[in-house]
């Protein structure tokens, strides 16, 4: 007979669900609502903590520790930068939120999660298909227009192009190569039924096409390359651990995937082919020399700031002067690693670079102390690195929301290092989880 939560448990993970949905729909919505749904996170996973005496593992402790140093060390370094609190609430603030919010997430409340991303990930796909059908007069438009600018959805031409705005459509930078490796692995008791995953996958891939959005569409391609990779590094069962060798090389592709990303978008070959597909399905001709340029000129920028200031860098915050993307926000660039480097220098590079080694060390870990949720570990990461290849050409990371991507395998892995086998329960057997 099945254990049945009590109503306080039950509670709070409808909370968390009811806030994750807002973070893939709205995530770029109005700043309020973000901070009511990020106290909403806090106050939840408090008292899950409080009465079930959840607990965050020591890797991910250290996780934790060095990405807030990180964002510490840039606060320090760039004390007097125009963007300095919009800085703290992208690098410490938000991660604080996350990082409680990974203590209190157990098994159950991980496939709720999940199972909510791959149903909005449906709706925001068919939204977009429904949308963009009636703009092109496909079909009747019976989406009614509050509904339309609650959503932030917006269609127009500039130039030869096409502009299609809509909130949820940077969610489909993680969630959809994330549901299409999902095709790919065996179902574990954590991830949606195949019927779900295959209509996330598609509604996704429809969806990042219509949308658009070339970095969607590169992450898409990738994901075979990122499912090898992650295989090889964080997934591979048994004791047989992978050598350093393969572990550095691993995480030196990712690194370089990342890095040489905006090169490949702007390739005139993906550019061609990514045009091609947009105007087959929406049939109007794409133009992005213009996002070219401007992606060339903002690296150059950035390159030539950073080298001013190599070791440190200029702060969080900082800003180029006499250059800027936005009038309101000249701390914000599309080249968020060039930021990143410009803001942090070689100090911050290094400290990304512990992260990242922690996650791949504590991934693997995991693997082998519950092979049984490896398939959940794989396609999460899949999320994870799909939206930092994204973000290597447009800033979806500046937005706290968007981070769900990169705290959920974090999740998964401090739920696979902390909880035991719930067969290895059932048959009285508990083997060796220790979380050091």
């Amino acid at each position: 007979m099945t254990e049945r939560k009590p109503v306080g448990a039950r509670l709070m993970r409808l909370l968390a669900v009811a806030s994750f949905t807002f973070l893939l729909l709205m995530p770029v919505s109005q700043g309020q609502l973000l901070v009511v749904t990020f106290a909403v996170m806090i106050g939840a996973a408090t008292m899950t903590i409080a009465v079930e005496r959840k607990v965050l593992t020591l890797p991910l402790m250290g996780v934790a520790f060095f990405t807030l140093l990180l964002g510490m060390f840039g606060l320090l370094v760039g004390a007097d930068n125009p963007g300095l609190v919009n800085s703290a609430g992208v690098f410490v603030i938000a991660p604080v939120v996350y990082f409680i919010s990974i203590s209190a997430i157990d098994q159950s409340t991980l496939k709720a999660l999940l199972t909510t991303c791959a149903v909005m990930t449906v709706v925001a796909g068919l939204y977009i298909l429904v949308y963009v059908g009636g703009e092109l007069k496909v079909i009747p438009q019976v989406i009614p227009t509050s509904v339309l600018e609650l959503t932030g959805a917006g269609f127009g031409q500039i130039g030869n192009g096409t502009e299609i705005r809509f909130y949820g459509l940077s969610t489909l930078a993680a969630s959809a190569p994330m549901w299409v490796l999902s095709l790919a692995v065996k179902r574990d008791d954590v991830l949606p039924n195949l019927p779900l995953r295959a209509a996330a996958a598609m509604a996704g891939v429809a969806g990042a096409i219509l949308g658009g959005r070339r970095a969607i569409i590169l992450a898409l391609v990738l994901v075979p390359l990122i499912a090898w990779v992650l295989r090889r590094i964080a997934t591979r069962p048994g004791p047989a651990a992978v050598s350093p060798v393969q572990a550095t090389a691993g995480i030196g592709a990712i690194f370089v995937i990342i890095l040489v990303a905006p090169a490949i978008i702007a390739n005139p070959i993906v550019v061609n082919t990514g045009g091609s597909l947009v105007s087959f399905f929406s049939g109007v001709e794409v133009d992005v020399s213009t996002s070219q340029s401007t992606r060339s000129e903002q690296a150059d920028q950035l390159t030539r700031a950073w080298l001013q200031s190599p070791l440190w860098g200029h702060g969080l915050g900082a800003t180029i002067p006499g250059y800027f993307r936005s009038e309101t926000q000249p701390w914000q660039f599309e080249l968020q690693y060039h930021v990143l480097l410009m803001q942090t220098g070689v100090i911050g590079a290094l400290l990304v670079a512990a992260i990242v080694v922690m996650v791949v060390v504590s991934a693997k870990k995991a693997s082998r102390l519950r092979p049984d949720m490896n398939p959940t570990l794989t396609v999460t990461l899949c999320a994870g690195v799909a939206m930092l290849i994204a973000n290597s050409t447009d800033p979806y990371l500046q937005a706290p929301a968007h981070m769900w991507a990169i705290f959920l395998p974090l999740a998964v892995i401090n739920v696979m290092l902390r909880d035991p086998d719930p067969g290895h329960i059932k048959s009285g057997t508990l083997p060796n989880l220790p979380i050091t």
